[in-house]
């Protein structure tokens, strides 16, 4: 069983570095690594030629996103189970062995490993309370729990105070009533949303779920040469929840499975380095317009984006630029919901 890795990267030297070196430690390496990069970035290269005795990589310069990287990184593939990994991840040392175990069963076709977020684990709004506790408990005799504790602070965040319980809880409903968030765990919301997965000490096996993870999952060649990433949500060479709208349309014909046992940590670049909030909103309702035509709910999805608008709207009061984004989503939304009723007509 031939593993080729598809990294996606740009202009991140010291992330990918950092994750390269996990792939480097590995108990099983892939037989090819193909790491697609800027057709102008200088830097990465040079990052490679230090792994060049360890590690069989193959760099190609190329033009547009995430998808776009992604969709040719399969192109050019030759292993019969392509993993997919985001340049910002760093992996234990058992990852590619979880993997072959994984796909030994023929019937797998698609599976997501689990995601520690360096967010979700230092950030009071977002904190998973039992993954903390849980990288704490096992940190001692673990050296990948170890690594991620080395990563974050804690700052008692495993004990929240009442205002930050109380802050949980009005973002959880907000998200909720706007149909942001599910109850039900790793699902596909009708809206072009998705629910949380499960937090990790909740699983101790294979189990199947709705969306994955766009950078840590993997699947048989075939399967992703079919069904590939859509490069039409990419907007000003950026894209977000990709992964979602690549989801629910695979989702159709395959099992989706969420295993614990080909876990990562998302160190998670500054978010702030290359894309504007407003960049971020437009591609988030660009996404989830995709996403509810795929699950065939307009109202549902319409709801959702009021909510978004309504974001966009206060931050207006604070941030004049907000006003501008606003004016960019509203001009997006009129052209394509117009475009949308013309052809039902």
């Amino acid at each position: 069983m031939k593993i080729s890795v598809v990294i996606p990267t740009r202009d991140r030297p010291v992330d990918l570095k950092r994750c390269l070196s996990s792939l480097e430690k590995q108990i099983i390496k892939p037989e090819e690594i193909i790491i697609v990069g800027e057709i102008n970035d200088t830097e990465t290269p040079r990052v490679l030629d230090n792994f060049k005795n360890s590690l069989n990589l193959r760099y190609f310069g190329y033009v547009g996103g995430t998808c776009k990287k992604r969709n040719f990184g399969v192109d050019v593939a030759t292993g019969e189970i392509i993993v997919f990994l985001d340049d910002d991840t760093i992996l234990p040392e058992d990852y590619f062995l979880q993997v072959k175990k994984i796909f030994q069963d023929d019937k797998i076709e698609i599976v997501t490993g689990y995601v520690f977020d360096r967010i979700d684990l230092i950030e009071s709004r977002w904190l998973k309370q039992k993954d903390l506790r849980y990288v704490v408990e096992k940190a001692p005799n673990d050296a990948f729990f170890r690594m991620i504790l080395s990563e974050i602070s804690l700052n008692g965040l495993s004990n929240l105070t009442l205002f930050q319980r109380a802050v949980r809880r009005i973002i959880r409903f907000g998200k909720i009533l706007f149909l942001w968030e599910g109850i039900s765990k790793g699902k596909i919301l009708p809206s072009g949303y998705r629910s949380e997965m499960p937090e990790f000490p909740m699983i101790d096996r294979l189990i199947p779920v709705e969306w994955l993870f766009g950078g840590n999952f993997a699947a048989r060649k075939e399967i992703v040469t079919k069904y590939r990433f859509n490069e039409r949500l990419e907007y000003n060479t950026y894209a977000l929840n990709e992964d979602l709208e690549f989801s629910a349309r695979i989702g159709k014909v395959c099992r989706i499975y969420l295993s614990p046992h080909m876990k990562l940590f998302h160190y998670r670049s500054p978010r702030g380095q290359r894309i504007d909030t407003g960049t971020r909103v437009l591609n988030l309702v660009i996404a989830s317009y995709f996403i509810s035509e795929i699950r065939g709910n307009k109202p549902a999805f319409l709801w959702a984006t009021f909510g978004l608008l309504l974001y966009e709207i206060i931050r207006s009061l604070i941030d004049r630029n907000a006003f501008f984004e606003l004016k960019e989503i509203l001009a997006w939304l009129k052209k394509t919901l117009g475009e949308r009723n013309n052809k039902e007509s």
